[in-house]
Order: C-alpha cells, then sequence, then structure tokens
C-alpha cells in the first residue's frame, strides 16, 4: 500500500536548509575560487614601469664624440701635416717620410738629429695627448650609450683635449717658422685632427654637461 507523502502543517513553506544557496541571493561560499598563486580573474594586471630612454642630446653627443675620435686618430697617424720637395716628402707628428721614385722611408722625430728640441717635444705632446684624446672621448661615448651621463668626467675630458690642441698648434707654428718651413706647406691632417679636438671639447661642455647637471 502507497504511503501518502506527508504535508507539513507550518504555515510557510518549507525552507531550504542553511548550507544550500537560497535562490535570489548571492551565493556566497560556492563562487569558484581560482587556484591558488594564481590572481583573481579580474585583478588588475600590474605593469612595470617604463625604462627612460636616451635622449636626443646624449645621441647627438654620443655621434658628435665618435667623429670626433675618428679625425684626431687620421691626425695621430697621417703624415700629412705639411709637404714638401715637389709633393715628395710629408710630415706629421710622428715623424718624416720622404719618398723617391715611389719608395718612402720614415724616420721618427727622435732619429732626426738636427731636429730642434721643442719640436720634439711638441710633436710628442701632441702623439701621447691625440692618443688620450682618443681614448677618453670613446669613454664617453660608451658612458652616454650605457645611460651614466653624470659620471662623464667632461672637465677632466676636456682638460685632455686642451693639451693636445696646445701641442698641436705649437707643433704646427714651430714647422711654419722655424729652420724647417723652406719649401714646406701646409697640409690638410693637422687640420682634420685640430677639428675632432675642438669639435669633442664643444660636445662635451654644449651637450654632455647640461645633461649631466640635468640628471643629477
Amino acid at each position: 500500500m502507497l504511503e501518502t507523502p506527508r504535508m507539513s502543517n507550518h504555515p510557510y513553506p518549507q525552507q531550504p536548509p542553511q548550507s544550500y544557496p537560497q535562490p535570489g541571493y548571492p551565493q556566497h561560499g560556492y563562487e569558484q575560487q581560482p587556484p591558488q598563486g594564481y590572481p583573481p580573474p579580474h585583478a588588475p594586471q600590474l605593469q612595470p614601469p617604463p625604462q627612460p630612454g636616451l635622449s636626443q642630446a646624449v645621441k647627438t653627443a654620443a655621434i658628435v664624440l665618435g667623429v670626433a675620435a675618428v679625425a684626431i686618430l687620421i691626425g695621430v697617424v697621417s703624415k700629412s701635416w705639411f709637404t714638401g720637395g715637389g709633393g715628395e716628402g710629408h710630415v706629421g707628428i710622428s715623424g718624416i717620410e720622404a719618398c723617391r721614385r715611389g719608395n718612402c722611408v720614415s724616420i721618427s722625430w727622435g732619429d732626426i738629429p738636427k731636429s730642434p728640441g721643442e719640436l720634439k717635444a711638441f710633436s710628442y705632446i701632441t702623439l701621447i695627448g691625440g692618443i688620450a684624446s682618443i681614448g677618453v672621448l670613446l669613454t664617453a661615448v660608451v658612458m652616454l650609450l650605457t645611460g651614466n651621463v653624470k659620471k662623464v668626467p667632461w672637465k677632466g675630458f676636456n682638460a685632455v683635449l686642451g693639451i693636445t690642441v696646445f701641442g698641436a698648434v705649437s707643433f704646427m707654428f714651430r714647422l711654419m717658422f722655424g729652420e724647417f718651413s723652406k719649401g714646406m706647406s701646409l697640409s690638410w691632417a693637422g687640420f682634420v685632427m685640430l677639428a675632432g679636438i675642438i669639435g669633442g671639447s664643444i660636445a662635451l661642455a654644449k651637450l654632455v654637461r647640461p645633461e649631466a647637471e640635468r640628471t643629477t
């Protein structure tokens, strides 16, 4: 005999147990939680702060300093500061090159017994200073491109360039108005080196210095 379900005599409908969510209410405790270690589904994603790039002034300074270093290198290795002997003789800060019938012989200033002492001194100052100037300019380029603008010792670098330009100008004037000036004429290499020194010095003072002071 089938048993008739018993009806509750309670005037209100029977409520579901508290452990179950009620219809029409937020189902707290039944929302699907993300796996442990993962951010919530709608959590804002944190982006790393943008890294500041190189300014246009720093890029320009690096280019100018690199070109200046190349110009100084040309002046160091070239013997076309002066020409003589109908174009067959060439003079530079490292010595003299004499050519005859296609055969060229190079002689350093130290191997010329009759060369004046001050001429040798100016040539050595320019030679050593030129090599040092190339080193400091390339060092400045590396520091600029790696973001170390404020660490560039532009005053010390300009001092090296100043010593070099003093030696170069003194060497040129000593040859132009000394006993070796007869039959000699100015050529291009000395002017290229001077342009590199002056250009590098201006770039350090006008481009590198403001950027270094601005970032401190």
